[in-house]
């Protein structure tokens, strides 16, 4: 299930073991096209938090994650972040990203 970034899923994202985030924006179309991968690859895998965070809304956010420019992929285990990928993914390679996470 993904759930759209808001103050409550920020404290969420702390207890959850993966977490999967997509900066994106919606005058930004490589987001745009990533958006359906982001979508399908995130119903196989049930055990993963996945967010959208749409920077113009949680600037602040962005910005405490220094995140320069969009789509950029972020992982957190427990709050913390592991990894992140800047620019847009094919569907495989965002599914062998989420797989090598979960």
């Amino acid at each position: 299930m993904i759930k759209n970034f808001d103050s409550s899923t920020e404290k969420e994202m702390e207890s959850n073991s993966v977490s999967i985030l997509d900066f994106w924006a919606d005058w930004c179309g490589p987001c745009l096209n990533f958006m359906p991968i982001f979508e399908k690859v995130a119903e196989e895998f049930p055990g993963v938090s996945f967010y959208k965070v749409n920077i113009d809304e949680a600037r602040e956010f962005a910005q405490k994650n220094r995140i320069m420019s969009i789509p950029t992929i972020m992982v957190l285990k427990n709050g913390k972040v592991v990894d992140q990928h800047k620019g847009s993914m094919s569907e495989e390679m965002f599914r062998e990203f989420v797989e090598k996470h979960s």
